[in-house]
């Protein structure tokens, strides 16, 4: 496999070029995302945080290190008190579980979980329909009941506390789902035409996705919900992951699942399948995309990043077999279908 002499992207990923020099077109682009800074944050936070309730905003705590490190920096550097709450997907490993109550329990905030079953009737419809026709970009759509349990989840604690804020650990330095979905020279007004065109375009080819009421319904409703003003961490603050990993670890307890051998995005079952389709498919995984924005950053050098994919870029066969036994989908199938 070829990859980037700059960062770690390999020649499978979508719509890369090589120049003559080796170095792939998304380390020359100069379209970055840099961090707005914590000025930024904190005047965004003095606007909209809310004054008159018990808690200052809302907080989206999956259970994985980025928003466990989102939580640490809302209480223990700007001093809010957030209302945190987990959407438990029915997927969520038990590890999940424990670095929820120890977050939660250690800076003493309140914290709910927040059910939805969407998951549970959407996820393996989705697997079997990718199955008739494996689709790379749709490796993503596994998480399609996640995103209307989260819409809810997000309206109706907004509706019920007051709170235009909400906080979560995203803008991490990644982005493979959306370049799946628009080519590398889409700007501006044309990246979401060229998305909104490409995911019908998807349906089309792969009518089951939308024949199944259930799928359909969900696609439908998750597009219609209003989200409150969604404030993401990482897009104010450089995303330092040795900083990340010590204050989580050392300060709430924080332990990775046993079953990922990566830290990043460990906190879901779903998470740990994706990644086994996006490696046996096209031989890469989205820590290669993370990996290569940290080099990118200056937070991390080539060689790190090639030797932690050695070493991250592996999952589990056995345990992949006994979940998608779980959903209820033939895996000797599924890997003759791959």
């Amino acid at each position: 496999m070829k990859r980037c002499k700059k960062c770690v992207l390999p020649d499978t990923y979508p719509n890369i070029i090589f120049d003559y020099e080796g170095v792939c077109n998304y380390c020359l682009d100069t379209d970055h995302n840099t961090p707005l800074g914590e000025s930024a944050l904190l005047e965004v936070i003095d606007r909209d945080r809310n004054r008159t309730g018990k808690y200052d905003c809302l907080l989206g705590l999956s259970g994985g290190r980025d928003s466990a490190y989102a939580l640490y920096y809302a209480v223990s550097v700007m001093g809010l008190n957030p209302l945190t709450f987990t959407v438990d997907n029915g997927f969520l490993p038990s590890t999940t579980h424990e670095n929820i109550a120890n977050a939660t329990r250690i800076l003493g905030i309140d914290h709910v979980y927040v059910q939805h079953d969407f998951s549970k009737k959407c996820l393996p419809k989705v697997l079997s329909s990718w199955m008739k026709r494996p689709s790379v970009p749709m490796i993503s759509f596994m998480c399609l009941g996640c995103r209307l349990g989260m819409a809810n989840a997000f309206n109706d604690l907004s509706n019920t506390y007051g709170q235009r804020l909400l906080i979560t650990g995203g803008g991490e330095p990644v982005r493979i789902a959306a370049s799946m979905f628009f080519t590398h020279h889409s700007r501006g007004w044309k990246r979401p035409v060229d998305m909104a065109y490409n995911i019908c375009m998807e349906y089309v080819k792969n009518f089951r996705y939308i024949i199944d009421p259930q799928l359909l319904y969900t696609m439908v409703r998750q597009n219609f919900h209003q989200f409150p003003l969604a404030l993401q961490l990482f897009e104010y603050l450089p995303y330092d992951e040795s900083e990340i990993m010590k204050v989580i670890q050392n300060e709430l307890k924080w332990k990775k699942w046993g079953e990922s051998r990566s830290a990043w995005r460990s906190d879901c079952k779903i998470g740990i399948l994706k990644s086994y389709l996006y490696l046996k498919t096209v031989g890469f995984s989205k820590l290669d995309d993370l990996l290569s924005g940290l080099i990118r950053s200056g937070s991390m050098n080539r060689e790190e990043g090639l030797t932690r994919l050695s070493q991250e870029n592996f999952l589990n066969e056995k345990y992949i077999e006994e979940f998608v036994k779980e959903l209820g989908v033939n895996y000797t199938a599924l890997c003759k279908i791959i």
